[in-house]
């Protein structure tokens, strides 16, 4: 069977049509009432549908065996991928086990015990902490290797139920049978685009091609008489015309939609700039307010520091000064030995003077070095103020130079189509129906028989007819001449 992408539509309409024409024996009424409503035929639908649907159901039927292979065959490989690594996992944890089992019962024989009973139950206390933790240790690693040989036996049983199982969904992991259904669905969602795509293009062709057939085929239609076949010949002409004119006119809609909208689009373009430039108007009236009030800020900012930079200076000198003379005449008095006489309070003053002024030249220095960040700040959104205002400018002058000039002329050209168009789709329309009309009014016009002899003397009165007309000879059939047969009481009419 072929694929339904190989399927040629026009090899599949043109046999169906002629299967139909093949069994038609319409009366020319039936047949005008066809062809006046110039819609695919019924029939020929019905047989292009059954003969696709077949294909497509195989096509879907192979996808759906070619993915049942796939997925069995990865399911077949993913488990002997799981059972070599539960086999590995086997012997591991065997290693292990024995491994833990033996230096559990090492530790159990070297540890002293006692035992001593809690209600009536004996309990097994051991001597050392550092055994005891690591007999839980090694007792919860116990439980891990019995918790992996649990899940170990669960999967083996799984994939040995799997290989007696009927149905797909049992015989694959709930994974692979997810991703099955989803890789299934994408194919057959394919299938049936391509199929309504093929199916739709028929529907699109049978008409035309059954007036092309039938064009050829009138003249074998037994059936109809001869002055039928000659109406349904210009009824065809007619329909042909017709399909013509309204395949004109379904492109001449097409443009106009597409004109219509891009009219839309445009002014819609044309209002957004608009907009835009309000904005952007906006934005650059408060600019200069904005920058202002940032170079008003940066002035304050100085007139603070200003006054900050001597009172600072002088208290870091004055404590500097302070701490000197201190230490120096700390210095001397231990240099000389008499540091007995100079009270134990006296160094520590002119400390805290120091200490004071030292202070207070930090907060100054602080203050000075906070306004100085908050002047560079403000300086960097001045820029970035008047970068943004060139940019506001520059985009304002490409709209309203550039974009909006572009725009309107779009939107005039595309206003000077439109009513050609419309008048254009108008004419189409009129001949249409116009044609629709001719085609309505086609009737048969029956021939004309051949006009009956005129009446001749021989032919009429019952009394004469049985007499030859006369010959052209000289004889005069009127006259009695003995052995001629004629009647002697004969008179002649002439």
């Amino acid at each position: 069977m072929p694929k339904l992408a190989d399927i040629n539509i026009t090899s599949l309409v043109n046999n169906q049509v002629l299967n139909y024409l093949s069994t038609l024996q319409l009366s020319f009424a039936q047949l005008k009432i066809l062809l006046l409503a110039h819609e695919p035929i019924a029939e020929v639908v019905h047989a292009i549908e059954q003969e696709l649907l077949p294909i497509a159901v195989e096509e879907k039927r192979n996808h759906f065996k070619e993915l049942e292979r796939q997925f069995l065959e990865r399911q077949a490989k993913e488990d002997r991928e799981e059972e070599l690594k539960d086999s590995a996992s086997v012997l591991e944890d065997k290693r292990r086990y024995f491994t833990l089992q033996r230096e559990r019962g090492f530790i159990l024989s070297q540890q002293p015990t006692h035992v001593h009973s809690v209600g009536s139950y004996p309990q097994r206390t051991y001597g050392s902490f550092s055994y005891i933790a690591r007999l839980s240790e090694i007792n919860y690693q116990l439980d891990v290797l019995t918790e992996r040989r649990k899940e170990r036996q669960k999967r083996i049983a799984e994939r040995t139920s799997r290989c007696y199982q009927a149905s797909l969904e049992n015989r694959l992991s709930s994974q692979n049978y997810q991703l099955f259904t989803q890789r299934l669905l994408e194919l057959d969602r394919k299938v049936d685009e391509l199929f309504d795509k093929k199916f739709s293009e028929a529907k699109k062709r049978i008409f035309p091609f059954f007036l092309a057939s039938l064009r050829q085929k009138t003249v074998t239609l037994a059936h109809l008489a001869f002055d039928e076949k000659q109406a349904l010949v210009r009824l065809i002409d007619t329909m042909s015309e017709f399909l013509a004119a309204e395949q004109e006119k379904l492109n001449r809609t097409k443009a106009l939609r597409d004109l219509q909208e891009t009219i839309s689009a445009t002014r819609q373009s044309i209002r957004t700039s608009n907009e835009r430039i309000f904005e952007i108007a906006s934005k650059l009236q408060r600019a200069p307010e904005e920058q202002e009030k940032l170079a008003q800020k940066n002035q304050d900012l100085d007139r603070r520091n200003k006054p900050l930079t001597t009172p600072a200076w002088l208290t870091l000198g004055t404590s500097l000064s302070v701490l000197l003379l201190s230490g120096g005449l700390y210095f001397a008095v231990a240099a000389l030995g008499v540091t007995a006489l100079v009270p134990p309070m006296s160094l520590i003053i002119p400390m805290i003077v120091a200490g004071a002024c030292l202070t207070v030249s930090l907060g100054l220095f602080a203050a000075k070095g906070i306004n100085r960040l908050q002047k560079y700040f403000n300086n960097k959104q001045l820029l970035e103020a008047q970068r943004h205002e060139q940019e506001l400018m520059a985009e304002q002058n490409q709209l309203e130079k550039v974009t909006i000039p572009e725009l309107t002329y779009k939107l005039a050209e595309a206003l000077d189509k439109e009513p050609g168009l419309k008048q254009d789709l108008e004419q189409k329309s009129q001949v249409c129906d116009e044609l629709l009309a001719q085609a309505k009014a086609i009737c048969p016009i029956p021939t004309p028989s051949a006009p009956p002899p005129e009446p001749s003397f021989y032919t009429t009165g019952a009394s004469f007819t049985m007499f030859p007309p006369p010959s052209s000879s000289s004889q005069d059939f009127g006259a009695y001449t003995p052995g001629n047969g004629m009647n002697p009481n004969f008179i002649n009419p002439t």
